[in-house]
């Protein structure tokens, strides 16, 4: 049986929920069924993991709107495959017009709530969550729309003890020290300004804490300064993008906080789950499909954070309790296996019309 050409497009040069969400798809995929190639910007972070599993990669720079060479090359490529799946607002744009000329199924999957005007041209969305599939059921009246919830592999690799301290080590954080973090492209709308003053005010009562902040972002200096004028700014340390954010700082923590102001469906309190993590996170968006009400905050209150957050640090039990029902709830719920299986059959489908 001949294999389906499958081409995965990510215009991004930095790595996010969306790259993400590609490679955990390629880790997955039935190579004995799909031929697997990836276009995406060179000597990125993405790029660089991604060419280790797939078959086939392409470098094209998706430098604006504008840019014709980009379309001109995607043109190109997207002539050899049979079927292809964008990801992210450029590239769904680019290889929805490319699918219209060449007559190729493009798929688009929705990583965000806006700009929906880059998907006018694709012949199928996939939405990631119910909330995002409401949010947009007004729209795209004429393009196919399909929900297939998100889902990431749950059987990531536990630490030990040793690794963590030689990681707190090289963070210059004391070995007694509980660890408060994130891990987010640092952006307005992620809210870390909030997670640094609720962690002010837990400072007041806890001297035995710290703030670990993963991520870049437009942001960075600004929250940075934020910090350099307060009195804790030497328990806050900010790590830049890593290329294996669990591996080199995340695992870390003892509590994941991600007090957004806007969200679809965040993978990293995904990821922290997995990683057997007690998470605190705002209302919005589809976060209220991945935690239970105990582990929400309403109105980004950072008061409400702060006492939910110290209240659990010490509370063994009730950390056993939250990380037992997390990890059967991302089992049922957000399953890469589940995820890949019906893509496939997707792929599949298109392939055959």
């Amino acid at each position: 049986m001949n294999k389906i050409k499958l081409l995965f497009v990510v215009s991004s040069s930095g790595f996010g929920g969306g790259e993400n969400y590609v490679l955990e798809i390629l880790k997955k995929i039935d190579k004995t069924r799909f031929f697997c190639a990836v276009c995406a910007p060179k000597n990125s972070i993405f790029m660089k993991t991604a060419s280790k599993y797939a078959d086939k990669t392409y470098f094209v720079p998706f430098y604006d709107n504008a840019d014709i060479f980009s379309f001109l090359k995607l043109l190109f490529i997207i002539k050899k495959y049979n079927v292809v799946h964008a990801n992210l607002n450029r590239a769904v744009f680019f290889a929805g017009l490319c699918g219209r000329l060449l007559k190729k199924p493009v798929i688009g999957t929705m990583h965000g709530l806006d700009k929906r005007f880059y998907y006018r041209f694709v012949g199928s969305i996939v939405f990631l969550c119910n909330f995002q599939m409401n949010h947009f059921k007004n729209y795209f009246i004429n393009i196919e729309k399909k929900l297939i919830n998100i889902g990431i592999d749950s059987e990531v690799e536990q630490f030990d003890e040793n690794y963590k301290n030689n990681l707190k080590i090289h963070f210059n954080i004391p070995l007694n020290s509980k660890v408060i973090g994130t891990l987010a492209r640092l952006h307005h709308l992620k809210g870390v300004d909030i997670l640094i003053k609720s962690f002010e005010i837990m400072c007041k009562n806890r001297k035995d804490i710290c703030l670990l902040i993963i991520g870049d972002g437009p942001e960075r200096k600004k929250l940075e300064n934020i910090c350099k004028n307060s009195k804790i700014k030497d328990k806050i340390i900010f790590t830049g993008a890593l290329e294996k954010p669990w591996e080199e700082a995340g695992i870390i923590m003892d509590v994941f906080v991600l007090p957004s102001y806007k969200e679809n469906i965040p993978i990293s309190i995904l990821e922290a789950m997995a990683r057997n993590i007690p998470v605190f996170a705002s209302n919005v968006g589809g976060i209220s499909e991945e935690l239970p009400e105990h582990c929400i905050v309403e109105n980004n209150d950072e008061s409400q954070y702060s006492e939910k957050i110290l209240s659990i640090l010490e509370d063994k039990e009730k950390i056993k309790y939250i990380v037992k029902n997390n990890n059967l709830h991302l089992k049922n719920n957000f399953n890469v296996i589940k995820m890949v299986n019906i893509l496939q059959e997707f792929y599949e489908q298109k392939y055959n019309l």
